[in-house]
């Protein structure tokens, strides 16, 4: 460390610590900066960057920028050590893992999508196993099961493209909820003590059933009434005089699905606007 230059030190910036034998993953760009008291007056020193001794087969190097930043690019998997140093102000050795890039880390970025009639693909986050954002299309492949009708969808999600490993090719699965659809209420009557109503059907988009909430309008709570599958109509009877609202939505029964437990539950879609009716 040069003493007449006050508290300066190397440092590295942009960095990380892991590269992968993937497409578009295989480089990273290393700054060297100088940090201290004196920084105005470090002049331009000669600057050496080295893969050090046992890390060759690991990574190479490139020298850009006058020798104030390298090109890393990864050959295999391994931790390989790097050292840069500033002529008169020290040397920084630091290390650089190269992970195979395998897929580790798969979630689906949707929260139970609802029913349109098409083909539902949400997006995936997908992370190698050093933890770096895989690409669809470059890194990894996606295929869609029941993915239309309302009930539980399946992803398939398969390592694909340079850098692959030919020995991990089974596919990764996951799943998503797919729920119904606002239910059209067809009609909404009362006479003493009971309110009708009926929907319209949404059984061949994979709805199970239907459910109503009702309450006297000024109440705080709901009460539940299900019906279905198979009906499309309703009747509530045992009601007190009052003005009431009513909402409706569709339900889809998951609990016999070819899925994880966590799937095989009944998955409520969002309930339709509040009607008013008056109960004599």
């Amino acid at each position: 460390q040069r003493q007449d230059q006050g508290d300066v030190k190397l440092k590295l910036t942009n960095t990380v610590s892991s590269l992968c034998m993937r497409e578009n993953y295989n480089s990273d760009i290393y700054h060297l900066q100088f940090t201290g008291t004196d920084v105005f007056d470090v002049g331009n020193p000669a600057v050496a960057w080295q893969v050090l001794p046992g890390s060759e087969d690991i990574v190479e190097i490139a020298p850009r920028e006058q020798g104030r930043a390298i090109d890393v690019r990864a050959k295999a998997p391994g931790t390989a050590l790097l050292s840069v140093t500033a002529e008169g102000y020290g040397t920084t050795v630091f290390p650089i893992e190269v992970s195979r890039g395998a897929i580790s880390f798969v979630t689906v970025l949707a929260n139970d999508p609802t029913y349109t009639g098409e083909a539902i693909t949400p997006m995936m986050m997908v992370l190698s196993d050093n933890g770096l954002f895989l690409t669809e299309g470059v890194h990894y492949q996606v295929t869609f099961e029941n993915n239309v009708r309302c009930g539980v969808a399946r992803a398939e999600i398969t390592d694909i493209g340079a850098g692959a490993d030919p020995g991990d090719q089974a596919p990764r699965v996951e799943y998503f909820a797919i729920a119904p659809e606002v239910p059209e209420v067809s009609s909404l009557a009362a006479q003493a003590g009971e309110i009708r109503l009926s929907v319209a059907d949404l059984s061949d988009t994979g709805a199970s059933g239907y459910e109503a909430r009702y309450r006297l309008k000024g109440n705080d709570e709901w009460a539940s009434a299900p019906f279905g599958p198979g009906r499309t109509e309703l009747e509530i009877r045992g009601l007190e005089t009052g003005e009431y609202e009513v909402q409706v939505r569709a339900f889809v029964d998951n609990t016999a699905a070819d899925a994880p437990e966590e799937y095989q539950t009944v998955v409520y879609g969002i309930c339709g606007e509040s009607r008013t009716v008056i109960v004599p």
